[in-house]
């Protein structure tokens, strides 16, 4: 995968590298491609919520999104709210 030309969105908080708008997702450099050193990714679209790369410049840079409000339960189809959150290099979703 080449990232040549694209700004980075943030630090990845796994291994330190850089972290790119991929399309469907946003990943590390250090996780794409055959050497992958890294597994840090977060779907760009989560629960029909599209996860924005300025929420994701915002959690990569202080652990946490804003409160986000068009999510959709797989269960039964309502709507909730959720902040995502960084613990130990992973992303976690928390509904309010």
């Amino acid at each position: 995968m080449d990232f040549t030309g694209q700004e980075p969105i943030g630090k990845c908080p796994k291994c330190g590298g850089r972290v790119f708008d991929n399309g469907m997702n946003y990943t590390c450099e250090h996780a794409a491609g055959n050497d992958r050193k890294c597994d840090f990714r977060v779907g760009s679209i989560i629960l029909q919520q599209p996860v924005t790369p300025e929420q994701l410049q915002k959690l990569l840079a202080t652990g946490k999104t804003d409160l986000l409000d068009k999510f959709i339960s797989r269960r039964n189809g309502r709507g909730f709210k959720a902040s995502s959150v960084l613990r130990q290099g992973r992303q976690s979703w928390f509904r309010v």
